[in-house]
């Protein structure tokens, strides 16, 4: 009986150390969130009240820079899968039409993601970004339009400059990677919130 007591009480022990622990975390995470929020608001006071900026633009505009955020994000991960489809098109080696088609239909793909990228809204202070990151993807669309302008992929040689232009779309996206990581938008956005 009396192990079982001693048992039981450590049990107790353990489990109020456990509760104050996750009470102690909790406290952290909210202090957390409060201090981010002041943080926030004080950007907004002083966008507000020393720029004389109006509320309701300066709303829209954060607004404005997590949407163009996350549709920068939404639009990598689109070209992403392409690059990725036609890369494994290309290693299959199949010589016959079904690489070339499924080229083109990523081509297109491509081309429609940089029309629709070329024409995302955004504020003036991501200008210099925006302009990169469509170099980029402008650079990746010729690159696979090239693929598409050789015709065909049975013979060897127009095989061989497939493989080598898709090496440079390859680098290209790797660029466009690095270039957008999303920790730089998560950066990008939070400047935003900043004085200018």
């Amino acid at each position: 009986m009396n192990t079982l007591n001693s048992d039981m009480l450590i049990y107790i022990v353990l489990a109020i150390i456990v509760i104050f622990i996750i009470i102690s975390i909790i406290k952290k995470a909210v202090k957390l969130v409060i201090f981010l929020i002041i943080v926030f608001f004080l950007f907004f006071a002083y966008n507000v009240f020393v720029k004389g900026q109006s509320p309701v633009e300066e709303t829209k505009g954060y607004i404005s820079d997590v949407k163009y955020g996350k549709d920068i994000a939404t639009y990598s991960n689109k070209i992403k899968l392409s690059v990725d489809n036609i890369e494994k098109a290309i290693s299959a080696k199949d010589t016959g039409n079904s690489t070339l088609d499924l080229i083109k239909v990523e081509s297109a793909n491509l081309n429609r993601f940089y029309g629709q990228v070329k024409s995302l809204e955004h504020r003036e202070k991501f200008n210099s970004f925006h302009e990169k990151y469509s170099l980029y993807v402008k650079g990746i669309v010729d690159s696979t339009d090239s693929i598409v302008k050789l015709g065909s992929l049975t013979q060897d040689k127009n095989y061989k400059v497939a493989e080598d232009i898709f090496r440079k779309v390859k680098l290209s996206f790797e660029e466009l990677s690095k270039s957008i990581d999303l920790s730089k938008i998560e950066e990008l956005i939070n400047q935003s919130t900043k004085k200018e």
